[in-house]
């Protein structure tokens, strides 16, 4: 769902790199339902360079109704999240958080 956005934002600039923030966010839970330790690093590790760069070219306390700093703690708690392999394919809840604009 967010990459068809981050496609029609253009795939560049301040507003691409905001919604790759969230691809990379969602992509570290996908890593963490199949186990993956280091994938879910990477991924939340990636979001936090993109979500950084947004609020440092922004300037702004929030961005797409999204709180910057709020966005930066998730990427952490991503991080040192693990999970057992989803065996199922049901979605489940992976991370201790949701995204809520304000």
């Amino acid at each position: 769902m967010w990459e068809a956005v981050w496609i029609a934002a253009g795939r560049r600039g301040v507003a691409a790199d905001f919604l790759k923030g969230l691809i990379k966010l969602a992509a570290a839970g996908v890593k963490c339902r199949e186990g993956s330790r280091a994938g879910v690093q990477r991924h939340a590790r990636r979001a936090e360079q993109l979500f950084r760069s947004v609020r440092d070219a922004t300037g702004a306390a929030f961005y797409f109704g999204l709180r910057m700093e709020e966005l930066l703690q998730f990427t952490d708690i991503a991080a040192l999240t693990t999970a057992d392999a989803a065996s199922d394919g049901r979605p489940q809840v992976v991370f201790a958080f949701r995204l809520l604009p304000r």
